[in-house]
Parts: C-alpha cells; sequence; structure tokens
C-alpha cells in the first residue's frame, strides 16, 4: 500500500475586518426630503431649462434647414449648367 503524505502548511489563522466606505457613501446621499416648495422650485427650473434648450434646438434646425436649401440649390444650378 502506497503511504501519502500530507504537506501541512503553516498558515496563521487571523480574522480581518474588511473596509468599505460604500455605506458610508450610499447614507451621505439620502439625506432629507425635498419639500412641496423645493420641489416646486425645482420643477420650475427644470421645465424654464427645457424650453430654453428646446429654443435654442429650434434655431439650430432653421439654420441647418437653410444649410441645406443652399447646398440643394447650388446643386440644381450645377446640374443646369452641365446639361446645357
Amino acid at each position: 500500500m502506497l503511504s501519502r503524505q500530507v504537506a501541512s502548511s503553516a498558515r496563521t489563522m487571523s480574522s480581518q475586518r474588511f473596509f468599505s466606505t460604500a455605506s458610508i457613501a450610499a447614507s451621505e446621499g439620502k439625506g432629507q426630503p425635498l419639500s412641496e416648495k423645493e420641489k416646486a422650485h425645482e420643477n420650475q427650473w427644470a421645465q424654464k431649462h427645457d424650453a430654453e434648450k428646446l429654443q435654442a434646438l429650434r434655431k439650430a434646425l432653421e439654420d441647418q434647414e437653410k444649410v441645406t436649401q443652399k447646398l440643394k440649390q447650388d446643386l440644381e444650378d450645377l446640374e443646369k449648367g452641365k446639361s446645357s
């Protein structure tokens, strides 16, 4: 019969305390819930901000449509000149 030798490791058992700041950071963000007045003020700001962005986007779209129309006109002029 074969004999086995079991190597015993000289591992020392130590208790380690794991440290994480995740639970602390997560609890800091909770704070007090917003009051009705604060919610209304925040919603008013968000609506105003969205309206300003929409206005800027509409102006950019209008400018782009003008550029596109000019390019189409230039293309038509080139095609007419080419066929003549």
